[in-house]
């Protein structure tokens, strides 16, 4: 499933690490957003004032810092 989608053996490492079967949706995404496949995302300062509106207008709360790249990616996602 790994090499038919792209996910790299890493990112396989800390899905297969981290899920575990009660997790809820905001966990599920924050596990997503931890992807190696995002590690070159960066967050540049004039992103943060609208990152900061959509974290609250998700449907999905997202927990974390602004400043980290999987916060930015659980936005988006």
């Amino acid at each position: 499933m790994a090499a038919y989608y792209y996910v790299r053996n890493d990112s396989m490492l800390t899905f297969n690490k981290e899920m575990h079967p009660n997790m809820g949706s905001i966990d599920i995404f924050k596990l997503f957003s931890l992807s190696n496949e995002f590690e070159n995302i960066p967050i540049r300062e004039n992103e943060k004032i609208e990152l900061h509106k959509f974290i609250e207008r998700v449907p999905i709360p997202v927990k974390g810092s602004i400043d980290e790249p999987a916060t930015k990616i659980n936005i988006l996602l």
